[in-house]
């Protein structure tokens, strides 16, 4: 059983076979005229949409999204811990804001029965890529914080 502590990366590491195995066995048909595929394309897609939302949680994990390193280089070091906090709370308004806003669309996409062109899959599975990746940044967005607080309060961190 995969724990959930490498749910992104395990994910990740089959997600992005998977896409590299279509496009190439897609372009090889085209260029060579041996068969077609038409519905690679659309499958790469939708695979780099589910990759790039399930990375979200990965990177915010290991707290390597884009941070403005400037604001904790001009303040004093006793701010840092405070503006941790107001950076945490601005990335979770963020993700609940867009998380509501995205299962609205979900649920709108849901009930129109709203199909993708080449494969048929039902568009409200494609675009729950959202609300999903929100959510996994919002709780590893968590995790790193109190991660952090904690080895602050143990002196490992400065």
């Amino acid at each position: 059983m995969v724990k959930f502590d490498k749910l992104e990366e395990s994910i990740l590491a089959m997600l992005l076979p998977l896409m590299v195995i279509i496009v190439f066995l897609g372009t090889l048909g085209r260029y060579s005229g041996l068969y077609s595929m038409a519905w690679y394309e659309e499958a790469a897609r939708y695979i780099m949409i589910w990759m790039v939302f399930i990375g979200i949680g990965a990177g915010a994990k290991k707290n390597a999204h884009f941070v403005v390193e400037l604001i904790y280089m001009i303040t004093p070091e006793k701010l840092h811990k405070y503006i941790r906090v107001i950076v945490l709370l601005i990335v979770l308004f963020f993700n609940a804001t867009v998380g509501i806003l995205s299962i609205r669309l979900v649920k709108g996409l849901f009930n129109m029965q709203q199909i993708s062109p080449s494969l048929g899959l039902p568009m409200w599975a494609i675009y729950s890529a959202i609300p999903i990746g929100c959510c996994l940044m919002a709780v590893r967005s968590l995790q790193y914080y109190f991660a952090t607080l904690k080895q602050s309060a143990n002196g490992d961190v400065a």
